[in-house]
């Protein structure tokens, strides 16, 4: 397919700063547009990855809490209830969230179906301030191998990072720009991906072990030896 061909389908709105980029060579243009959606589709099962652990992580926390405090290990659906943690104004977005989504599961709840339907944004938010502090302010203990110091708003704005990412991925944004948008560069991608690994680290996860098996971004002269070693979780 041609790039005046590709452009009608996709709009020169969507292609114009790949082909700024490739300094008006509509093939490197069209090589730079893909590019960007392979990286993506690896980048993506990486987020899929990491957004799994880290809400099991949450569940099993907040599972053995609840279950030793209450008697209750659906802590969701007890956090969300009248009279429950997240039964205050402070966190009303986040006991929204959880009725919602439970309405729209209906006879098909579960705590296990709740917890696969609620999004990265939510995971995120249970690090906000008055989230963690409505629940017990316990919850950065799942990450054992955090920095001395390093608290929940920390966490906070690491994950917000990440969920940035993931959410341009989403909505099919390049992610292989520079910050100004006029050159591909992969320092966007490699500084997120490195918070993806630090994250997985203070987790105590291997990050080289799950990611194992998971295909690389295509090999060019953009990509470098310390881009591919981050896909590989061990950089």
């Amino acid at each position: 397919m041609t790039y005046d061909e590709f452009e009608t389908l996709l709009s020169s709105t969507r292609l114009e700063k790949y082909l700024m980029a490739a300094g008006g060579d509509k093939r490197k243009a069209l090589f730079y547009y893909r590019l960007n959606i392979r990286s993506s589709q690896a980048v993506y099962a990486r987020l899929c990855l990491f957004e799994v652990v880290l809400r099991n992580k949450i569940d099993h926390h907040y599972r053995q809490k609840f279950l030793e405090l209450y008697g209750e290990s659906d802590w969701l659906a007890f956090a969300a209830q009248k009279g429950g943690p997240f039964d205050q104004d402070a966190t009303r977005k986040s006991q929204q969230t959880i009725r919602s989504c439970m309405a729209s599961l209906g006879k098909r709840y579960s705590h296990n179906n709740l917890l696969a339907n609620l999004s990265f944004g939510f995971w995120r938010y249970q690090f906000a301030s008055r989230e963690f502090q409505a629940m017990g302010s316990s919850l950065h203990t799942i990450f054992p191998n955090r920095p001395k110091g390093t608290n929940h708003t920390v966490l906070f704005q690491q994950l917000t990072l990440i969920n940035s990412l993931r959410n341009r991925i989403a909505h099919h944004e390049p992610i292989c720009f520079s910050r100004q948008h006029e050159q591909i560069s992969y320092d966007y991608l490699t500084s997120h991906l490195q918070q993806v690994l630090e994250l997985l680290h203070w987790l105590d996860i291997p990050a080289g072990a799950i990611f194992q098996g998971l295909s690389n971004p295509p090999v060019s002269p953009l990509v470098g030896r310390k881009t591919i070693a981050l896909y590989q979780g061990s950089a």
